[in-house]
């Protein structure tokens, strides 16, 4: 391989780099370092909200956005009212889904 493919190919890396992480941050915005940043005042605590953004309560359903395994997102909901739910010890994103973890 020639320095003038070279070049190119590291010019169209450093471009579809660039793209993804605009694209990022323009559909889940800026992350946040806290668990509990302002804006998920009302909103029940959880590991999810290390990983999800943009949730809402709404009728007893929590809804987020949430990341997914390989980086990618998903809008997930889950029922609050649900047996799981109700005697919950956490609720997680697992792959991009919310769920209602219960255990010891």
């Amino acid at each position: 391989m020639n320095e003038k493919t070279m070049n190119i190919l590291l010019i169209a890396l450093a471009v579809l780099l660039a793209a993804s992480m605009f694209l990022n941050v323009w559909l889940l915005g800026t992350p946040k370092a806290s668990t509990s940043p302002p804006e998920n005042v009302g909103l029940p605590g959880g590991s999810y909200l290390l990983s999800c953004q943009g949730c809402s309560v709404n009728a007893n359903w929590l809804t987020c956005v949430c990341r997914t395994r390989v980086q990618s997102i998903r809008r997930t909901s889950v029922d609050l009212n649900s047996e799981d739910c109700v005697s919950r010890k956490d609720i997680s994103n697992d792959d991009g889904n919310l769920v209602c973890e219960t255990g010891p």
